[in-house]
């Protein structure tokens, strides 16, 4: 009798080339990946064994699929779907300071687990450090591509490097949110969000320290509303991830992108 197949659990893997690996596949086709990256971590991390399901997915789309074979050098599957991500709505930006690194790769991973939509990096007076360059953008988009394979948030966020804060300010359409102490009470954005169909949404608060009052200036001349989270100072990278989690929980729609 054959012994049932039992899979606890379905993992997810990102993969930058997965447009051009199911180019021409349909729903059925077996296709052997030639990503040895992915073959290394099917294999050898996640000990996938044949008739195990995995997803495959970019920032576009995803594919569920049956393993073959999975060993050292060979990383086999059939595709069993192939659909577009779902992307959430409204569409949400986050203007995040550049925190010190620690804290930031945590800022980034609760953004991308709650499902935000672009995440611009920004300085201001009060950042304390400079930019690592490609090396450090590539270090963050591992850690959001990580994060989205963990909360199955497939349509993971853009990041981009960093701007000036006025340049910012300058770029995001639709309705804007500030965070910081001692301004009108959180109750007021939330009946204000689910009174009315909203379709972007741009959120900012502080790094470490505050901004200035010159900053908080242009933050407000520049059309963001100004609201209080609690009743005490929070640290930057919980507040903007408290902020993105009230806002994507009263907006809660999605589409397929």
């Amino acid at each position: 009798m054959k012994k049932l197949h039992i899979q606890k659990h379905i993992f997810a893997l990102h993969s930058e080339d997965l447009a051009y690996m199911i180019e021409g596949v349909s729903v059925g086709d077996a296709i052997t990946i030639e990503d040895e990256d992915i073959s290394r971590r099917a294999g050898q991390i996640l000990r996938l064994e044949r008739d195990d399901a995995v997803i495959l997915f970019d920032q576009y789309r995803n594919i569920t699929c049956t393993v073959i074979i999975c060993s050292k050098t060979i990383f086999q599957i059939i595709v069993n779907e192939i659909k577009d991500n779902t992307v959430f709505k409204p569409y949400i930006t986050v203007l995040l300071p550049l925190l010190k690194r620690e804290a930031l790769e945590t800022a980034l991973y609760n953004l991308t687990e709650i499902g935000v939509n672009k995440i611009q990096l920004i300085l201001t007076q009060k950042v304390q450090r400079k930019w690592g360059g490609q090396k450090e953008y590539t270090r963050l988009m591992k850690i959001i591509t990580s994060t989205a394979e963990q909360s199955k948030n497939y349509a993971f966020p853009d990041i981009l490097e960093p701007l000036k804060l006025t340049e910012s300010l300058e770029r995001n359409p639709g309705e804007k949110y500030y965070f910081d102490v001692a301004k009108q009470p959180i109750r007021n954005l939330v009946l204000t969000i689910i009174q009315k169909t909203i379709e972007r949404i741009t959120i900012i608060s502080g790094p470490e320290g505050g901004f200035t009052v010159q900053e908080s200036q242009q933050i407000e001349k520049a059309g963001f509303v100004s609201y209080s989270l609690t009743p005490t100072v929070l640290r930057a990278l919980h507040a903007s991830t408290l902020a993105a989690g009230i806002v994507r929980s009263m907006t809660n729609e999605n589409e397929v992108r």
